[in-house]
């Protein structure tokens, strides 16, 4: 677990932005090593003690040399240390400042990583075209907005197509296919709520807006190579 240096929650070593406020969090010890091929070394680490990449950091080389870490190893380490972000960037004072489209990208991007990784999985992806399908299935039911259960029938379709490719485009397409049918579900109830509330369709604005949301969460999760499982919804197709 990494503790957020800004709001003090605890994350999951995995976990590039903090799950509560969305900051970014300086990579963990066992995240630095995996990301650079050296994760074999991770649990000799522990045993003596070291938690933190600031921690390994600190230790010289002839440190690392006793831990019985092979030369080229060290040399990779020592590279990689070099280009690690040991801490949070500062947030500076921005009051009076304009805000840019970049750095509203930039939130945007913070958000759906702090959402996706909650609850994301990550899987090795065999080949682009194979993520290429995967993003296609996470969006394919903004068909919706062409005719009524497009958003059903088109993930229901592409996973019939794709689903013996690979495991991944299985699980992708079970998963989207639950996540278009709780979703009408959730508007046929918002409606109900709507109708007898006579909210003008509030219910059913926000059910529309948490789903427009969770599909661009999903596609970018996608894109990242996650196996993202969306939140609240429940999972008739297995």
């Amino acid at each position: 677990m990494q503790t957020c240096p800004q709001c003090q929650t605890d994350n999951r070593d995995e976990v590039a932005f903090c799950i509560s406020c969305g900051k970014k969090l300086p990579p963990s010890l066992k995240r630095f090593l995996k990301a650079n091929g050296l994760h074999a070394h991770h649990q000799t680490l522990v045993q003596n003690h070291i938690d933190s990449l600031a921690e390994f950091a600190a230790l010289s080389d002839d440190d690392i040399t006793e831990l019985g870490i092979p030369a080229g190893d060290r040399i990779r380490l020592r590279k990689a240390l070099s280009q690690a972000e040991l801490a949070p960037p500062i947030d500076a004072d921005v009051s009076g400042q304009r805000v840019g489209f970049a750095d509203v990208g930039s939130q945007a991007a913070q958000l759906f990583n702090t959402l996706g990784q909650a609850v994301g999985e990550a899987l090795p992806v065999k080949n682009g075209q194979e993520k290429n399908w995967a993003i296609g299935m996470r969006l394919s039911g903004l068909a919706g907005f062409l005719f009524p259960g497009a958003n059903v029938i088109a993930p229901l379709a592409l996973w019939l197509w794709k689903r013996k490719e690979s495991g991944l485009l299985d699980s992708t397409g079970k998963e989207v296919l639950n996540f278009q049918i709780s979703y009408l579900s959730y508007m046929v109830v918002g409606a109900v709520i709507d109708g007898i509330l006579k909210t003008d369709d509030v219910a059913i604005g926000i059910v529309g807006l948490a789903w427009l949301v969770l599909t661009a969460v999903g596609a970018y999760q996608a894109y990242q190579g996650r196996n993202y499982r969306y939140p609240f919804i429940f999972r008739p197709v297995k």
